[in-house]
């Protein structure tokens, strides 16, 4: 017994060890990581092909209320939200006022939306939504020339305010009008489409007011010494 013993030990050392872990690892190919994204496109694809298992059907698109109503509150929030970066730039960096002093010279942007807003409808009744919503467009337009004519650095505070005012009283011109050239496009069960269509052609139209304005306002942040000191 003593002798198998010391056989066994003697075969033992002389073994080759394994540098890693003797349990065994399961096999990874590169297609493999990929496979629940793969089930998951799988599950979408087959049911773009049919439209009608979507809420928002493409073929509403097809409508030309539905697009115009769309276009337009892009176009009205892509010229508010790129004001409104310009402006509050301007009004700190080359005025040299405190943020809370801009609030306040931007405030009459609230007032014009909540003066002009609700009687937009009124004007909707009068001369029909197009021309209402050409009507909202061109106190855009005008509203942004003012800022690109007549701003200038040692403008007083009434040049951006006569802008300011223009824009936003297009913006609640036009928004009423396009929002209900949006649902009126749609069913009455797809009222929920209508309204989550108005709510993301607004971000867009913010998100890309912001991106465009954003090169415009570098003159005005390099100014920072005339920043005030807190």
């Amino acid at each position: 017994m003593s002798r198998s013993r010391r056989s066994k030990r003697r075969s033992a050392r002389h073994r080759p060890r394994s540098s890693g872990s003797s349990t065994p690892t399961p096999s990874c190919s590169p297609g493999c990581c990929c496979r629940p994204a793969q089930s998951a496109i799988a599950s979408i694809v087959p049911n773009s092909s049919n439209p009608d298992g979507h809420p928002l059907d493409p073929r509403y698109c097809r409508t030309k209320r539905f697009r115009i109503g769309a276009s337009v509150i892009t176009i009205a929030f892509f010229g508010m939200f790129g004001m409104f970066f310009v402006v509050s730039q301007y009004f700190q960096f080359v005025k040299g006022y405190s943020p809370m002093k801009t609030d306040l010279a931007t405030l009459p942007s609230a007032v014009t939306m909540i003066i002009v807003a609700p009687r937009a409808v009124l004007v909707q009744q009068r001369i029909t939504v197009r021309r209402t919503i050409a009507l909202g467009l061109a106190s855009i337009a005008l509203g942004m020339a003012t800022f690109a004519f007549f701003l200038r650095d040692d403008s007083s505070y009434l040049v951006p305010l006569i802008g300011i005012v223009f824009v936003t009283a297009g913006v609640g011109c036009a928004m009423p009008s396009s929002t209900t050239s949006i649902m009126t496009s749609l069913p009455m069960n797809k009222a929920g489409v209508g309204s989550a269509v108005n709510d993301t052609t607004r971000e867009v139209g913010g998100a890309l007011g912001i991106a465009v304005a954003a090169p415009c306002s570098r003159p005005f942040s390099a100014r920072t010494s005339k920043l005030p000191m807190y």
